[in-house]
């Protein structure tokens, strides 16, 4: 069987192993490792533990890797049009459903972007988390590792998870403080359960409509690519 240096060369660096680290963890000799990298030539034995060591189905090996134009990325539509029904309809929800002057609506919005950003942030990373949110908008590559849809599954539930927390306790803050600051308000108590429940509805908008279909999303490809 006939594989690609060039692909097999790519994976090998972009875990920064060596010949001799990629032998150690394939189970196949220095010697061998080379012969492969310079001829291409590779027995099935071979290719299969390369697969694994990469975490990549045997038929992927033998696929030339296409430069990524990364000026010109790929645009996912349900990703984009997910973020462009939030962007237009969560101003509109929410004053058709308090019909105030938008401070609490914008206050809203920061606080709970804001700590959910945060809270990744100090989970996985700046960088992670910047790149989760991006490529929520650009399609996934057929070259993406499993570990890496393994990482993105388990940081987009981990996303919806901070989206409700935060909220809950924004939401538990929100009373607490007109109790104790503004008791007169209480009175108005449909007012109040609505803007108590912002919170929480700007968080299931998020989480249900955005975050969660990229997740399974991700999960039906990753499926996809371990059958192959």
């Amino acid at each position: 069987m006939t594989i690609s240096t060039q692909q097999l060369k790519l994976l090998r660096k972009e875990r920064g192993w060596s010949q001799e680290q990629l032998s150690a963890i394939s189970g196949l000799s220095t010697r061998t490792v080379q012969r492969i990298e310079s001829s291409g030539d590779c027995s099935l034995d071979s290719t299969m533990a390369l697969a694994s060591a990469f975490e990549i189905s045997p038929a992927e090996l033998a696929n030339q890797v296409a430069e990524k134009d990364a000026a010109n990325p790929e645009f996912e539509l349900s990703g984009v049009l997910g973020f462009l029904c939030l962007l237009i309809g969560l101003p509109i929800i929410f004053y058709s459903f308090t019909n105030t002057s938008g401070i609490w609506e914008i206050a809203t919005v920061s606080i709970i972007d804001g700590l959910v950003l945060m809270l990744s942030c100090n989970s996985v990373g700046v960088k992670e988390t910047l790149n989760f949110f991006n490529n929520i908008l650009i399609k996934v590559s057929p070259q993406t590792k499993i570990s890496s849809f393994n990482a993105a599954i388990i940081q987009a539930k981990n996303i919806c998870q901070y989206l409700y927390t935060v909220a809950f306790v924004t939401a538990l803050v929100y009373l607490l403080t007109v109790a104790l600051h503004a008791p007169q308000r209480l009175t108005a108590i449909n007012v109040l359960v609505v803007e108590a429940m912002m919170p929480i509805l700007y968080a299931i908008l998020l989480a249900e409509f955005w975050i969660r279909p990229y997740k399974h999303k991700l999960e039906q490809q990753l499926a996809k690519k371990l059958g192959s």
